[in-house]
């Protein structure tokens, strides 16, 4: 790579997911997964452990899959170059964070912030209302109702 890419990487081939545990118990389908991410690192390093394809070894054939399971082999040699300085990490991060949400495979949930703005079909499906975010904006999820 001579340089940072101009957009997010393109491919043909697609991105995989593949469950942490080896083992499966039954039909599972899993729709959401709430998952601690690292924070306060190297940002190219978070970037790389959280999203990159875990290469396979002599000794380890079949590595196990970062903590999000997702590995987008189109975005690798981007995360590789950046972890090695050929390409600046702002740069970079910037080119991954667009390939990555065109392909969704970690929505954040909740970032600290001062205001919160609602809808009234939001507030009425949440609770959530005006005011200070003294908890956050998760607080009382598991009484949200679908409504519509």
């Amino acid at each position: 790579m001579t340089g940072p890419p101009s957009a997010a990487p393109t491919t043909t081939a697609a991105a995989t997911t593949r469950p942490r545990t080896p083992e499966a118990t039954g039909p599972v389908r899993v729709d959401v997964m709430v998952l601690p991410r690292t924070v306060g690192g190297d940002p190219a390093t978070e970037l790389a452990s959280d999203y990159g394809c875990p290469a396979p070894t002599q000794s380890l054939p079949d590595p196990p899959p970062g903590p999000t399971g997702y590995c987008f082999p189109a975005l690798q040699p981007l995360l590789d170059a950046v972890l090695v300085g050929k390409v600046p990490a702002g740069e970079a991060i910037a080119a991954a964070e667009r390939s990555l949400w065109a392909q969704l495979p970690a929505i954040p949930l909740f970032q600290v912030v001062s205001v919160l703005a609602v809808t009234n079909r939001a507030a009425a499906a949440t609770g959530a209302g005006p005011g200070p975010l003294i908890t956050g904006p998760l607080t009382g999820a598991q009484r949200w109702q679908p409504i519509g």
